[in-house]
C-alpha cells in the first residue's frame, strides 16, 4: 500500500483527541496558515482542512484509522505540526484487540447485571401496580356503597316529604273542618242563646198571681207546655225521663211516660200548680 498523509499530525493531536481538541486544534492552525495572513500557506491551508473534515467525521475517521494503523509505514510531509510523543503513537492491531475483547466482558457481564436489575424493577413495579389496582378497586366498591346509601337516603327523603305533604293537607282540611265547626257552634250558641233569652222574658213577663189552670201530678207535657210555655232549657234523663227547666229557678220532672212526676220552685211564684 502506498503512503498516506497522517492527518494526526497534520493537526498535531493525539491518536485518541476528542472531537473537540480536533476542532481546536484546526481552528488554531486555519489561522496561521490561512492564504489571507502574511504568512499563509495555500497547500498547508488545503491539507489542514483535509485532515479536519476526515477526523471531525466518525465514520471517515474510522475508516481512516483502518488504513492508517494497518500501513507500516506512515508519511507525514508537515512535521513542524506534530507534538506527538511516544506515549499516543497507537497500539499494534493484536493488542488493540486484546483490550477489545476484555472490555466486551465487562460489558457482557454489567449488561447481566443491567437486565437483571431492570427484571427485579419490573416485577417489583408489577407488584406495586397490583397492589395499587387492588386499593383502587376497594375504593371502587366503598364509593359504589357510599353512593347507593346516597340514592336510598335521597328515596326516603323524597317519601318523607311526600308523606309531610300529605300530612299538610290532611292537617289543612282538619283544620278547615275545625273553622267550620266552630262556625256552626257559634251559630248554635246564639239561636239557643236567642230562645232561652225569648223563654226567660216570656217566664218573667208572666202573672203567675192568677194563672189560669195548673198542672199536677200525672199531668202531661203538652198540659205543663201550655201553662208553663217552653221551658228554657230540657235535659233527657238517662232512665228514660226528662226534667224541664224554668228561668234557672225551677224544674218539673216527667217520667219515661211523659207525665209529670215531681217539680220544684225556688221562687215559689215561677210554676204554676194546683
Amino acid at each position: 500500500m502506498g503512503n498516506i498523509i497522517d492527518y494526526y499530525k497534520v493537526l498535531g493531536i493525539s491518536y485518541y483527541a476528542t472531537a473537540e481538541e480536533i476542532k481546536e486544534a484546526y481552528r488554531n492552525l486555519v489561522k496561521e496558515v490561512h492564504p489571507d495572513k502574511d504568512h499563509g500557506d495555500t497547500h498547508k491551508f488545503k491539507l489542514v482542512k483535509e485532515a479536519y473534515d476526515v477526523l471531525s467525521n466518525e465514520e471517515k475517521r474510522k475508516r481512516y484509522n483502518e488504513i492508517l494503523f494497518n500501513t507500516t509505514k506512515v508519511n507525514s510531509p508537515v512535521h513542524q505540526y506534530s507534538h506527538e510523543s511516544e506515549s499516543e503513537k497507537p497500539t499494534p492491531k493484536n493488542e488493540k484487540s486484546k483490550s477489545s475483547t476484555f472490555k466486551w466482558k465487562y460489558v457482557s457481564f454489567g449488561s447481566v447485571i443491567i437486565n437483571m436489575l431492570l427484571i427485579i424493577a419490573i416485577f417489583w413495579i408489577y407488584g406495586q401496580l397490583s397492589d395499587l389496582m387492588g386499593e383502587i378497586e376497594s375504593k371502587d366498591e366503598e364509593i359504589q356503597s357510599i353512593t347507593q346509601s346516597l340514592n336510598e337516603t335521597k328515596d326516603e327523603i323524597l317519601q318523607t316529604n311526600e308523606n309531610f305533604s300529605a300530612l299538610e293537607e290532611e292537617n289543612q282540611d282538619l283544620n278547615n273542618y275545625i273553622i267550620e265547626l266552630e262556625n256552626t257552634v257559634k251559630e248554635m250558641s246564639i239561636e239557643t242563646s236567642a230562645v232561652a233569652v225569648e223563654n226567660i222574658e216570656t217566664v218573667s213577663n208572666r202573672n203567675y198571681s192568677n194563672p189560669e189552670g195548673a198542672f199536677t201530678q200525672g199531668s202531661s207535657k203538652e198540659h205543663v207546655k201550655k201553662i208553663m210555655g217552653t221551658p228554657t232549657s230540657l235535659m233527657v234523663m238517662p232512665l228514660g225521663g226528662e226534667k224541664w227547666s224554668y228561668g234557672n229557678t225551677a224544674w218539673v220532672n216527667f217520667d219515661e211516660n211523659g207525665e209529670v212526676e215531681g217539680w220544684y220552685d225556688y221562687s215559689g211564684n215561677t210554676l204554676k200548680v194546683k
